[in-house]
């Protein structure tokens, strides 16, 4: 984490605004680099270096939604034949497949917006949002909106800590956590029922 958290500050420092929509872009894309050191350490560089806080904030969002694009094409040429082949090994089932159509044709829009400001979570939406093949401009401004708001949050705090910003991280972390337990819960619960079902 420390070899982590340096090549990102020192990416952000050089590079400024391109770095973190670049970063975020990545994060997006379904890889796991942590927005609670790449957002609240811009908004340090916000506050240090006279950096705007809003083009700071719209090269996050933009980033989002560059990454959350790839992630969704992924899901939507690539996801539906690959769990129609594979699906059984993950206790997938057709049935799963269409509810999962069904709850994403219906709130699907509100699902990405909400799921944009959450650790974990947000990671990872886009692929079933492309799966499910939900409307792509609908998908791409929830994306922006959501994105904006944990964009724009995150850098505030991290202005507010100044040289303090990992505490911020650390916050986030701990938030990111509890939504990392409350999957487990969830699946192991899912995986619980569809076994014994089987069975």
């Amino acid at each position: 984490m420390d070899f982590i958290i340096d090549y990102l500050t020192h990416t952000i420092s050089s590079y400024g605004y391109f770095a973190t929509a670049l970063l975020m872009a990545i994060e997006s894309c379904n890889i796991p680099v942590p927005s609670e050191v790449i957002l609240p350490f811009s908004g340090f560089l916000v506050a240090r270096e006279g950096l705007s806080f809003w083009w700071m904030v719209f090269a996050g969002s933009v980033g989002c939604v560059i990454g959350s694009d790839v992630s969704y094409l992924l899901g939507k040429w690539g996801g539906k034949p690959f769990l129609n082949k594979y699906g059984k090994y993950f206790l997938i089932t057709k049935k799963d497949m269409e509810t999962s159509d069904r709850w994403f044709k219906r709130y699907g829009d509100l699902t990405v917006f909400i799921s944009r400001m959450l650790p974990v979570i947000r990671t990872f939406v886009s692929f079933p949002a492309g799966i499910t093949k939900i409307n792509f401009l609908k998908f791409n401004i929830f994306t922006f909106i959501g994105s904006a708001i944990w964009s724009a949050l995150l850098i505030y705090l991290g202005m507010l800590a100044g040289e303090n910003w990992e505490k911020v991280r650390i916050y986030v972390e701990r938030f990111g956590w509890l939504i990392a337990f409350l999957l487990i819960v969830i699946i192991s619960y899912y995986i619980y029922h569809k076994t014994r079902k089987g069975k």
